[in-house]
C-alpha cells in the first residue's frame, strides 16, 4: 500500500487548528490560510523516517495558537498534544508534540539543523514570533505515533491560500 502522499491538511484538534496544506512555491511567498509543506532537499513525506516540515504564520486561525501557548512556562502546555497530518494519498498520521523550540534564529540553516538530522519519522511546525522578517522563529516537534487510512473528502480539503 502506498503511504506516500504530500500533506493535504494538518488538525490540532485542541488547538481548533484545522488548515490545509499546499506546498510552499519556489518564490518562498508564505501564503495565509493554509499550513505550507517545505518540501526542502532531505525533508520527507508523512510517515517516512526523516522530518516532515510545515510552516505557517502566527495569526489568527493559523498557528497564532501554538505561539499563544508557548509564551506561558516555555510552551509546556503543548507537550503531548496529538496532531493529525493527513495525505494525498488517503492516509493520516497521528504524532505527538514532543519539543517546543523558542527564539529560534531566522537566519542562515542554523534552525534546520535538527530536522534534518531526525532519523525517525517527525513532524516539525514552525511560525514566526514577530511581525519582522527577522524575528526569531518557534519551532515544534513531534514523533510519530501512528498512520491508518482515511476517507479522500476528509484527507483533501479544498485549499484558499491568499497574500496576507
Amino acid at each position: 500500500m502506498d503511504t506516500s502522499g504530500a500533506p493535504t491538511r494538518l488538525v490540532i484538534g485542541s488547538l481548533r487548528i484545522d488548515l490545509p496544506v499546499v506546498r510552499l512555491p519556489a518564490s518562498g511567498i508564505h501564503y495565509c490560510g493554509v499550513a505550507l509543506w517545505w518540501a526542502y532537499p532531505g525533508f520527507v513525506t508523512p510517515g517516512r523516517a526523516g522530518s516532515v516540515y510545515l510552516l505557517a504564520h502566527s495569526r489568527a486561525g493559523m498557528f497564532l495558537p501554538l505561539l499563544d501557548a508557548s509564551l506561558v512556562d516555555g510552551g509546556r502546555s503543548l507537550l503531548g498534544l496529538t496532531v493529525q497530518l493527513y495525505t494525498s494519498a488517503d492516509w493520516v498520521f497521528t504524532y505527538r508534540i514532543s519539543a517546543v523550540h523558542r527564539h529560534v534564529t531566522p537566519s542562515g540553516t542554523t534552525r534546520l539543523r535538527a530536522p534534518l538530522a531526525a532519523t525517525d519519522a517527525e513532524l516539525w511546525l514552525q511560525t514566526s514570533e514577530g511581525p519582522s522578517t527577522t524575528s526569531p522563529y518557534l519551532q515544534v516537534a513531534s514523533g510519530l505515533l501512528g498512520g491508518a487510512r482515511t476517507d479522500h473528502i476528509t484527507a483533501n480539503p479544498t485549499p484558499r491560500p491568499y497574500l496576507c
